[in-house]
């Protein structure tokens, strides 16, 4: 009896065991229907109140207007997979369409929609706030409107419908679609210009009416995949550090998702966050409680109380973003606060951030995280933003290495009060300004820098850690000159001259290092063009006066190449292979310069994976020579 009791249990313990694909369809499916691919479920929801550890949602081809919240977690190694299907397009949108329109006058159309459709989220009495947010006197509502999935420029008032474009906007493209909306408790009103001799009623014309598109309503929901679909049109709020961090695919609080495959598009504010916990006796609330505590000492307070909701390498964290395609959102592609710890970022586009100008703030850039602990960011393209990567507050032991920058209009990397130690290896930064710099502990090896380099001091004291932990060892100031730079080119591609009179230092090169007393820059192997000069701590040097590289990064079809022009002599700088043992200890953490897991930093292969001879190349690409080259260095997804 015992042997057959034995064996039953173990044949309902396999069958629990065994996991389940749910299939959905918007066009055939049936909430009441088994989820099976011939009778599949309507709604993504459905299948996320049902779906447990190692079951799949597959979605069939079909335009999905829902906010999914799921229900359950996976576990380590059976995750729960949300998933397009194969060769299908799937759409998850944040908004809905809107018909009836009437014109009013000119181009001017009107609808009205009850406010039914909003449910207890309406964005059009919503509007941007937060910490380090500005509105520049035009407050933006968190709702948009789009024709035919373009999104149009929100305006204050009627008369500003048919007004000149703002000087920000100038320049901006469709600047003249505009809409102004007018909400009270029944009915929502939209005033929109579409265009001259266009009807909105024979065209797609949508507002968003969703928060987000994939979001947890609890933190600790982890383990889950979300693969090959398209996200766009979320009411997404504006996401500094101090709060939770929503965006049109949200990570709460949680750890080990993967997200990948997906284009994602027209946030309003973030298209993906891998961000912090919610705590309502922060600024999770709005208006902000305290406004005499300002954003930094909220922030410090924010990190003591991290540890307090688990954040630690076995519980939070630990994320992959790769493949994936992200433009057109206003604030950021990526963001995270302690939340992107432990995480690797790898082969995504993102273009397109801040796209309208219409607001400003000071936490805005193509992938903008805060504690990147042992976080890996690479083999990514990041082009036309208004800055390409911004790691503010405690990067310590993260790597930004083989990535392409580009025609990011602030600067390709911003490095803001961190102590390290983090490496910036194999990177091409070819925007205007290579580097905004006010941080200690940073590595910067075999990088082509085309723009300028803008180094600050900081009164601030900011935290750092014990190595790959989120255990506060310290406070301390900001040391800048506590730096390496080895076998970088400083292109200096136009060959620029700066004469800046604001208080903000810029150069070409090194030479911000030269006049400060107690200089831990450490600096070999360099080549300056142009304008662009080592410090006076610089050893093993080449400078190569008035010689136009030409540098650029263009596009063919999918292809990213790198084109320069060098000189004969270029190969004859003194270089070495660097190591862990080479960049030395970060100061005030005291710690070396290592990889995520711990192991040593040897820096024998360039960007493209070529590998390095003892005497490398300076730069991120062992195959330049003498003369005119054209590289290819990034493939764009088909």
């Amino acid at each position: 009896m015992r042997t057959i009791l034995t064996i039953l249990i173990c044949v309902l313990m396999t069958h629990a065991s065994i996991a389940t694909e749910y299939f959905v369809s918007q066009k055939i499916g049936n909430d009441k229907n088994k989820g099976t691919q011939k009778s599949p479920f309507k709604t993504i929801q459905h299948a996320a109140d049902i779906a447990i550890a190692g079951d799949t949602v597959t979605v069939l081809e079909g335009v999905y207007r829902e906010q999914i919240v799921p229900k359950n977690g996976g576990k380590e190694g059976k995750p729960i997979i949300y998933q397009a299907a194969k060769d299908a397009k799937v759409e998850i949108k944040g908004s809905e369409i809107i018909t009836g329109w009437e014109n009013v006058e000119g181009d001017i159309w009107k609808a009205k929609v009850s406010n039914e459709i909003f449910g207890n989220f309406n964005p059009y009495q919503l509007v941007l706030t937060g910490d380090w947010y500005r509105d520049n006197g035009k407050p933006q509502h968190l709702g948009e409107v789009f024709l035919n999935s373009n999104a149009l420029y929100e305006k204050n008032t009627f008369e500003e419908l048919t007004s000149e474009p703002s000087p920000r906007q100038k320049h901006a493209p469709n600047n003249h679609l505009r809409w102004f909306v007018q909400s009270d408790e029944k009915e929502t009103t939209f005033f929109v210009v579409f265009g001259k001799d266009l009807n909105p009623n024979e065209e797609l014309v949508e507002i968003s009416v969703r928060e987000s598109c994939f979001y947890p309503d609890k933190e600790y929901v982890n383990y889950i995949t979300i693969r090959g679909f398209e996200f766009s049109q979320a009411a997404t709020q504006w996401a500094p550090p101090t709060q939770e961090q929503i965006g049109m695919i949200a990570a709460r609080w949680c750890k080990g998702w993967i997200i990948e495959d997906n284009i994602i598009s027209n946030s309003k504010s973030t298209g993906i966050t891998l961000g912090k916990y919610s705590d309502a006796l922060h600024v999770d609330q709005f208006p902000i409680p305290d406004p005499k505590k300002n954003g930094y000492a909220r922030y410090i307070e924010c990190v003591f109380r991290a540890g307090k909701y688990g954040w630690n390498k076995e519980t939070i964290g630990g994320h992959i973003v790769r493949n994936n395609k992200i433009f057109d959102c206003g604030q950021t592609a990526i963001c995270g606060s302690m939340g992107s710890a432990w995480s690797i970022i790898e082969n995504n586009e993102i273009y397109g951030i801040y796209r309208f100008k219409e607001f400003g703030g000071d936490e805005m850039a193509g992938i903008k995280f805060h504690a990147a602990i042992d976080t890996i960011i690479r083999n990514n393209y990041i082009h036309h933003n208004i800055s390409g990567l911004w790691l503010d507050w405690m990067t310590q032991d993260t790597q930004v290495v083989n990535n392409v920058f580009a025609y990011n209009d602030d600067c390709d990397i911003f490095a803001e009060v961190n102590h390290g130690p983090y490496f910036v290896g194999n990177n091409i930064l070819a925007s205007r300004r290579s580097i905004f710099y006010n941080s200690g502990g940073g590595a910067f090896v075999h990088n082509i820098l085309g723009g300028f380099v803008t180094t600050l001091s900081d009164s601030r004291f900011t935290p750092y850690f014990f190595p790959h932990e989120a255990h506060v060892a310290g406070f301390m100031q900001i040391d800048f000159t506590d730096n390496r730079y080895f076998n970088n080119i400083f292109a200096n591609r136009n060959n620029l001259h700066l004469d800046r009179k604001d208080g903000i230092l810029d150069c070409f090169g090194l030479t911000r290092y030269d006049n400060i007393e107690n200089n831990r820059l450490v600096a070999k192997g360099n080549i300056y063009f142009n304008t662009s000069r080592p410090s006076k701590f610089d050893v093993n040097y080449l400078v190569f006066e008035d010689f136009y590289n030409d540098l650029q990064v263009i596009e063919e079809e999918n292809e990213i190449f790198l084109t320069l022009n060098l000189p004969e002599d270029f190969k004859n700088s003194e270089t070495q292979i660097i190591t862990t043992e080479t960049l030395g200890r970060a100061h005030y953490p005291d710690a070396p310069f290592v990889n995520p897991d711990g192991s040593k930093i040897v820096v024998d292969k360039d960007m493209l994976g070529a590998s390095r001879p003892a005497q490398p190349m300076a730069g991120p690409l062992e195959e330049l020579k003498a003369g005119a080259n054209k590289i290819k260095v990034w493939e764009k997804r088909k």
